[in-house]
């Protein structure tokens, strides 16, 4: 399952594979969206997006995602989406917070990387996800 995610404020484009779990069909299934878009405080390099109605079962998780991962984490009555582009972890004010892994960014980081780090700088942004099936 591949999809195009579209970082709006910099007009660039990457493109994701998804894989075969739950997590990923579930999320899947909700596409196309357009959502905002915000840096993670505690996680490191990690941008996310809040994302509702999106199911979450405990599978492929990790606390150490890699570079380029794709993540879905339980809040609340939905999830967050989350885009790895550099070192991070997953931890909050409370200790751990494992993400499910749901897929992997094919493009270069440095595609994308700077549209992830304006969200520290210029502020929370938008971006568009669409099933590329």
């Amino acid at each position: 399952m591949k999809i195009k995610l579209t970082f709006v404020r910099e007009q660039i484009s990457v493109t994701a594979e998804l894989n075969k779990s739950t997590n990923s069909i579930s999320f899947f299934n909700k596409l196309p969206l357009k959502v905002p878009l915000y840096h993670a405080r505690w996680c490191g390099n990690e941008v996310f997006a809040p994302i509702g109605g999106v199911g979450y079962v405990k599978e492929d998780e990790t606390i150490l995602p890699s570079i380029g991962e794709l993540s879905i984490a339980p809040i609340g009555n939905g999830c967050n989406f989350g885009i790895w582009y550099g070192r991070g972890w997953c931890f909050g004010p409370d200790g751990n917070k494992p993400v499910s892994i749901i897929g992997k960014i094919l493009d270069d980081t440095s595609v994308y990387s700077e549209a992830c780090n304006n969200c520290i700088l210029i502020g929370a942004s938008e971006i568009i996800i669409e099933n590329l099936a």
